[in-house]
């Protein structure tokens, strides 16, 4: 790797294959691939080897429909952790070298030192939350303080199960308190994957929580971070979200995912918060399809991502308020289409476009509306409206846009001194264009800092990116204001990002 790229983490590479005459046909026989990954300049860092034997090749004249349609991915029928060394010595084509076993010593001796058991549950703290107690984990640990108008000083404590306890069914619960409403809030939700290949997961959720509505962060409400990082004032229309859900995902056929959930949610005042409306239950059913060609999973335990492709991503979902079920008052449906992907222009750096839209039929309060995302904290959101405040803005129907660009050092690795500090370029257009029926107005008020957004709201976004290879930082300007006052038209914000 020329040492002027502009590269995270990854100091070398190095990639060795061998292939065999066989058939008429050079087949691949043996790969090695290896990694240098630096993580804090050249004092830290870990190699990664891989090393894939191919062998035992099949050859037809003919496939079936199936052997070219079919959608399985590489998995595995049982976990490393259940597999005797006994049968990988016996299932290995070939035998390992003796530096290899020198090397399967030296990890498990030092997996089993007190100081790396030590460093392994700080790191697994700070990644996912949760502290590990054996077959339970304690958290959120960001989550165990956090300060608003309405709670004061908010104390919570969750625990979860670990993989050692089960690697199908993962339960979490957790409580809160707050010191100045002196309630307590609380919730508990299960997972359950009932099978992998090809993925089926059943989920259940009862939560009775404080939350800001139209809200889209870092960081949700009850984080210590979302405490931190918000202004003095912090957020101040917050609601009491009592919601119970039962839901399944599935994949089926190539590319495919469909969603089918239940919902009941009651949304309540607080006395301490600026909102003011009467308790409002309804009761929904969600139906979701989700479409992407070439779609490849990667994850753990219990979680995936998604790896990304060229392909774009299509989601359509339908919402079904249904009135007299559980107390239920609304009758409404909300029908949205998402597409999002990403595109790569060479030197010139990629492109991720997320557009969305939809609409609603019957009618509906606004706090089960489309609020546009807003931000006031003092991290920069790329999926929200960073000069936007918190329910300013509600929609009937509406498509939104959000294009991101990254350069990747398209400009900066061409000046002499930004060059070595490995900067690199953002810019953002943010454009909503709404449309607000005044007929939900007559079921519940808009409330004085609320407006329905009739026309279009944008904002521009310029910006910094991988200083000390994770933060950046954005300059917001308000491009596009119905209300033409351009209250906080500018702003500064830092974010958090990632990158290779």
């Amino acid at each position: 790797i020329s040492e002027g790229a502009n590269l995270n983490f990854i100091r070398k590479m190095s990639l060795t294959q061998d292939y065999v005459y066989m058939n008429s046909n050079w087949l691949l026989d043996k790969q090695v691939s290896l990694i240098d990954l630096n993580l804090t300049g050249r004092n830290v860092g870990k190699y990664a080897r891989v090393n894939s034997r191919y062998y035992n090749y099949e050859f037809s004249r003919s496939f079936t429909s199936e052997d070219w349609l079919s959608n399985r991915d590489l998995s595995f029928n049982q976990s490393e952790e259940s597999v005797s060394e006994e049968y990988w010595n016996a299932f290995r084509p070939d035998s390992l070298l003796h530096r290899e076993l020198a090397v399967l010593e030296m990890v498990d001796s030092i997996q089993s030192s007190k100081n790396y058991k030590v460093i392994d549950a700080l790191v697994l703290g700070l990644t996912t939350g949760y502290m590990p107690l054996g077959p339970i984990e304690l958290g959120k640990i960001f989550n165990m303080y956090s300060l608003n108008t309405v709670e004061g000083n908010r104390f919570s404590m969750g625990v979860t199960t670990s993989r050692k306890l089960s690697r199908n069914i993962r339960p979490i619960i957790y409580a809160a308190y707050g010191t100045l409403d002196k309630r307590w809030k609380y919730g508990a939700e299960a997972l359950w994957i009932q099978k992998r290949h090809p993925r089926v997961e059943w989920f259940v959720k009862h939560s009775h929580d404080i939350n800001q509505l139209g809200m889209s962060g870092y960081f949700n409400q009850g984080n210590l971070w979302n405490s931190i990082l918000s202004p003095s004032t912090g957020q101040s229309q917050l609601a009491l979200i009592t919601q119970s859900e039962a839901s399944v995902n599935a994949d089926f056929g190539s590319g495919f995912n469909s969603y089918f959930g239940l919902r009941h949610i009651k949304i309540e005042p607080q006395v301490m918060s600026s909102l003011l409306f009467p308790t409002h239950p309804s009761f929904e059913t969600s139906f979701q399809i989700m479409y992407q060609k070439n779609i490849k999973f990667i994850g753990g335990t219990f979680k995936r991502t998604g790896l990304g492709n060229r392909s774009p991503r299509y989601a359509f979902k339908l919402t079904k308020a249904w009135p007299d079920v559980l107390s239920s008052e609304y009758n409404y449906a909300r029908y949205t289409l998402a597409v999002n992907w990403i595109s790569r222009h060479g030197p010139l750096g990629r492109i991720s476009w997320n557009i969305d839209g939809g609409t609603y039929s019957g009618v509906a309060p606004y706090t089960l509306l489309e609020l546009q995302p807003a931000n006031e904290t003092f991290m920069s959101v790329s999926q929200g409206f960073n000069l936007m405040k918190y329910m300013e803005f509600v929609s009937d129907t509406w498509v939104k846009a959000v294009v991101e660009w990254h350069g990747e050092g398209v400009f900066f690795n061409r000046i002499p001194l930004l060059k070595r500090l490995s900067l690199r370029e953002v810019a953002c257009l943010k454009v909503v264009q709404s449309f607000w029926d005044t007929r939900h107005q007559a079921v519940l008020p808009l409330p004085d800092n609320t407006t329905g957004l009739n026309g279009a709201y944008g904002e521009l976004v310029l910006g910094i990116e991988n200083i000390f290879t994770f933060m950046s930082v954005n300059c917001h300007f308000k491009i596009k204001d119905p209300s033409e006052n351009y209250e906080d038209r500018i702003g500064v914000k830092l974010g958090l990002a990632i990158e290779i």
